[in-house]
């Protein structure tokens, strides 16, 4: 009975995979899964692979190189939602409109084991929101792990694209400190092996909670600037983009 059982499930998985309305689009440096209808268009990209898919309805277009651009930097943050998720074992955030058809949806991946590369994808005023998602998870590189692939429901779009961490960093950053080399302020390389994110979160948004001690014969930290609307989120971004 056990083995019946196992001859039915691995016939499903089957065709599943094999499903003829569906086919693998390969990109060479990634795949990805659509139906029949989508096909592939490769185009002459300026220091990366440039591309694009689409059913003669909707259009995505790719960029796979160093100076990809982030979802993140969505110019209409408050009629979009971004979440943050594991695609096929790479970290990924994707954008989608608050009104289905109105605005941007895509996804980038902005860090890689073995390369400086970032990866985007995205349209815009496109509808069938979850058939999509299904797109942008189904795509693989050759670094993915696709036991690490959770499902994306729309309840996890709880964040607002405010900017990427190389943004965010410029924004509230940049001013006083660089990454490599001391500025005004202390460089910043390797933060977290020397803090810990709830510490740096409070430090940025709460200092008080440290209740640090005050040098007078130094340049005190306690006199750099205070976010105190600066989310966990940003945070994060900011420290990956460190990173």
């Amino acid at each position: 009975m056990f083995k019946l059982k196992l001859v039915v499930l691995t016939l499903i998985m089957i065709n599943v995979f094999q499903d003829p309305a569906y086919h693998k689009l390969d990109f060479h440096f990634f795949t990805l899964t659509t139906t029949i209808d989508w096909y592939k268009i490769e185009l002459e990209g300026i220091d990366s692979y440039a591309g694009s898919i689409t059913n003669k309805i909707d259009t995505f277009s790719f960029n796979y190189g160093w100076y990809s651009s982030s979802v993140c930097d969505e110019i209409d943050p408050v009629n979009h939602r971004l979440s943050k998720d594991t695609v096929n074992g790479l970290i990924a955030y994707i954008i989608i409109p608050l009104i289905e058809g109105h605005g941007k949806i895509g996804m980038s991946i902005e860090k890689f084991k073995d390369t400086k590369h970032k990866f985007v994808i995205s349209g815009r005023n496109i509808t069938r929101t979850k058939d999509i998602l299904k797109i942008f998870k189904s795509i693989e590189f050759s670094e993915s792990d696709t036991t690490m692939n959770p499902i994306l429901t729309l309840q996890k779009f709880n964040m607002i694209p405010t900017g990427s961490g190389k943004h965010l960093f410029k924004k509230y950053c940049a001013i006083c400190h660089l990454i490599n080399d001391n500025f005004t302020g202390p460089n910043l390389k390797n933060i977290m092996s020397r803090r810990s994110m709830n510490w740096i979160q409070s430090y940025l948004t709460n200092r008080k909670s440290l209740n640090l001690k005050v040098d007078p014969t130094k340049k005190s930290m306690v006199r750099s600037v205070e976010f105190k609307n600066l989310s966990y989120e940003e945070i994060e971004r900011i420290i990956e983009f460190i990173n």
